[in-house]
């Protein structure tokens, strides 16, 4: 009985001190993570600077936590919940360049429909240099016989233009690639608490009921 009661203190001290010192730093730098999910997706040099700037911290955490506790050959407790916070912020820096990738489709995709209109801009060209009515040599030899500007069988009014492809239909594929990367950030705002609250549950569970156990044991 006493050796119980000399145990448990012990470890309640000892677990007070790996909440203030490991757990809840590495907890509030995961949370830190999130911030970049609700800061606008064109600022990359914010977010990117967030992204890593918590994946560092995340790892010199861990390398103090491993240089503080003694060296054994089995997975301690502290050992999970350092891979898996590093794992979260990683994820988080991740998941800015998927958002990153998706957005600049758009780019991509306006870039080839302007180089597909100057193609066609270029193959007009070629052909109006074999066509003398894409000139007005048509009106103008007509123009001698009071004929000018009226419509004849010989004398065909040029067809007009192709139409240009619309504003509006770029402004569509524009909101569309845009629209879908911030989905991804939206989504990314409930999955990645809701993960981390659900490996807390099973954490903090697991820890209690094992650390129960080797307590009673002492």
């Amino acid at each position: 009985m006493r050796g119980t009661w000399d145990t448990a203190p012990r470890a309640t001290t000892q677990m007070g001190y790996y909440l203030i010192q490991m757990y809840i730093p590495s907890l509030l730098i995961v949370i830190l993570s999130w911030v970049s999910f609700w800061i606008n997706m064109d600022a990359a040099p914010a977010r990117v600077a967030l992204g890593i700037t918590t994946v560092l911290t995340m790892t010199t955490q861990s390398s103090g936590s491993r240089a503080s506790l003694p060296k054994v050959s089995y997975v301690k407790a502290i050992d999970i919940w350092m891979a898996v916070c590093l794992l979260f912020v990683f994820a988080a820096l991740l998941e800015y360049a998927g958002v990153n990738f998706v957005s600049r489709q758009q780019r991509e995709f306006l870039r080839l429909r302007r180089r597909q209109r100057r193609q066609e801009k270029e193959e007009d060209l070629r052909e109006g240099r074999f066509n003398f009515v894409g000139y007005g040599v048509g009106p103008c030899l007509a123009s001698k016989d009071g004929t000018a500007g009226k419509p004849t069988a010989s004398n065909p009014t040029p067809p007009p233009p192709p139409p240009l492809p619309l504003l509006k239909d770029i402004d569509i594929s524009r909101r569309k690639y845009v629209d879908r990367a911030k989905r991804i950030d939206t989504i990314s705002r409930a999955v990645f608490p809701l993960a981390f609250l659900i490996f807390n549950v099973f954490y903090w569970v697991t820890y209690k009921i094992l650390r129960h156990e080797d307590v009673h044991k002492d």
